[in-house]
């Protein structure tokens, strides 16, 4: 909601209202007897599954160790190194939970440039056409604000999810959807030109 509201008219004063009322309602939240249990289930602030923020924390921790070891192109067993080894968890698996650090382990900084690249090439090109088409079609420019936002929030999603099941083709999909629409309002764009000159 904030980037949608960020990329539409007076971007920055309607963010700057959204987040001054979601403080508010946090606010009167936090002084009803329902607040201490919100609290409690915000991350690193809250006292709820501290187990599994401290395991995360670890973690990143130890990834960034052995991604250091091979850092261009990582280490496809990247879970075998001993320093990994003390993350095995009940079920005998390493939970890595961020796509990102699993990318970084498996394919170094050069796997994980080219998959970020990805969703960065794709949000951008949305953003670009948003812009050229912002007065021309004001139903295409709210797809593409909607396009980005969710770009953008996938782009966070996968920092605590790993790629797994539906996750990568939902992620992909809108991936393609960006690069489609950016084809589209080029397109609109290029008749709306043409139409103007005669």
């Amino acid at each position: 909601m904030i980037i949608y509201t960020y990329l539409g008219k007076s971007g920055i004063s309607n963010t700057f209202k959204l987040l001054t009322t979601g403080l508010l309602v946090l606010a009167f939240i936090s002084v009803t007897p329902i607040g201490d249990k919100v609290i409690n289930l915000i991350p690193f602030v809250g006292n709820v599954d501290s187990q599994n923020v401290d395991y995360r924390k670890d973690l990143f921790d130890t990834s960034l160790v052995v991604a250091a070891k091979s850092p261009w192109f990582g280490n496809p067993h990247f879970a075998k190194e001993p320093e990994m080894k003390k993350l095995i968890q009940g079920e005998q698996i390493i939970d890595i939970v961020n796509t990102y650090l699993r990318m970084l382990l498996n394919s170094g900084f050069v796997g994980l440039s080219i998959f970020a690249g990805i969703y960065i090439t794709a949000a951008t090109s949305a953003y670009g056409a948003m812009k050229r088409i912002k007065l021309i079609n004001s139903e295409l420019h709210h797809i593409g604000r909607t396009l980005i936002a969710i770009v953008i929030s996938i782009m966070f999603m996968l920092t605590s999810t790993s790629s797994t099941m539906i996750i990568p083709y939902l992620s992909y999909l809108c991936v393609g959807l960006c690069i489609a629409y950016s084809q589209i309002a080029k397109k609109e764009k290029l008749l709306f030109d043409l139409s103007s000159t005669k």
